[in-house]
């Protein structure tokens, strides 16, 4: 049984910082798909179908923001 979500984390960093930090990966992950256009491409898809979820428990007080900028990559 699952429980009624107390509290979303929420890290708020830029999509160009996280391409970068993505593509930075790539550089050792090994993984054919990191590459800029399928990382942008899922970064679309999360903001189509996950933000939404992000935006819905925050109309309810339940979502702590995180700066996820920082200044490393």
């Amino acid at each position: 049984m699952v429980g009624e979500a107390q509290t979303v984390l929420y890290f708020n960093t830029s999509q160009e910082i996280c391409v970068a930090r993505c593509m930075e990966r790539a550089k050792t992950s090994g993984r054919s798909d990191d590459t800029e256009e399928i990382i942008t491409k899922r970064l679309q898809t999360y903001n189509e179908q996950s933000k939404p979820v992000v935006d819905l428990y925050k109309s309810f007080g339940k979502v702590r923001e995180v700066d996820g900028a920082g200044d490393t990559i």
